[in-house]
């Protein structure tokens, strides 16, 4: 069917309102992307697909989606031994937790009242692997958060952190707060290549120690380090690398074992994807009071 006879048809309008009705962004994408097949098969199979979709949405109500990113160019980088980042990561959760929810949510139907055989090969993707899922799960969010509970190594890291930056705080707040405030420009304290410091009057130079690391465009405030805390920020920044090291293994570890589900993770985001894309022609058809007849 060529271009000239679409717009006539408006079938754009439909792709439009079949796009904004999918809930993920590939399936929105396929929305935009389809044309009319002259395929009787293919027509009768994707009609009575779509009837599933419209009878599940009416008994049970809509599919516990909700948006994910294609994995396909994440997969596509674990097949050349690539690592992938902790959003990447996420996202690959969010996929296999939704494949999760959706098996769940499909579980006490009742055969009787609804015949799901039409995508019986798609909900057949969606089996999760068990010990990539846990992993993910445990490591981090589906933003790409990485959890203190992903290592024992980074949840130690990330204490020690902590109670340093606290003991670093306290020292320079005892610099804003104590008698050493009137030598400062400004009664706070902060952050100069990653270092915490105190702006200091410039002729005061001298009774801080320490390093320099900035000044005010006068010249009259110097951004010092007092010697006090030299050693304190030395360990926070020792401790902050050791950290993202720790992350950086973490992450190795995951993308080791997503690398293995490789073919799996491309199965369930398509399936997801088919659902979703399913789901929004069911509610179009209803939008619309379509009806199907065999």
């Amino acid at each position: 069917m060529n271009k000239k006879i679409l717009k006539i048809l408006e079938f754009g309008e439909i792709t439009k309102r079949l796009s904004e009705l999918a809930i993920t962004e590939p399936a929105k994408n396929e929305a935009e992307k389809l044309v009319p097949s002259g395929d009787f098969d293919q027509v009768q199979t994707e009609l009575k697909q779509t009837l599933a979709l419209a009878d599940l949405l009416r008994i049970k109500g809509q599919l516990p989606l909700t948006d994910f990113k294609d994995v396909r160019p994440s997969t596509k980088r674990l097949g050349v031994k690539a690592n992938l980042n902790a959003k990447e990561l996420g996202n690959i959760l969010l996929v296999l937790s939704l494949a999760n929810e959706i098996n769940s949510f499909l579980e006490d139907l009742d055969d009787e009242k609804i015949n799901l055989t039409a995508i019986d090969s798609i909900l057949d993707q969606l089996d999760v692997p068990d010990l990539l899922f846990r992993e993910l799960k445990r490591s981090l969010d589906y933003d790409g958060e990485v959890l203190d509970t992903a290592s024992s190594a980074l949840a130690r890291l990330r204490h020690d952190i902590a109670s340093n930056e606290e003991e670093i705080k306290d020292k320079m707040n005892a610099y804003t707060k104590g008698n050493s405030s009137k030598y400062l420009s400004e009664q706070i304290v902060t952050i100069r290549d990653d270092r915490y410091v105190v702006p200091v009057k410039q002729e005061y130079r001298a009774k801080f120690g320490g390093v320099v690391h900035d000044q005010s465009a006068s010249g009259q405030t110097l951004f010092i380090e007092p010697e006090a805390v030299l050693n304190l920020n030395n360990r926070q920044q020792n401790l902050i690398a050791k950290e993202k090291q720790e992350i950086r293994n973490i992450l190795k570890h995951l993308s080791g074992l997503a690398r293995e589900e490789i073919e799996s993770l491309n199965n369930i985001a398509t399936a997801l994807t088919q659902l979703d894309f399913l789901q929004a022609k069911a509610k179009l058809a209803k939008n619309m009071k379509l009806v199907s007849q065999f």
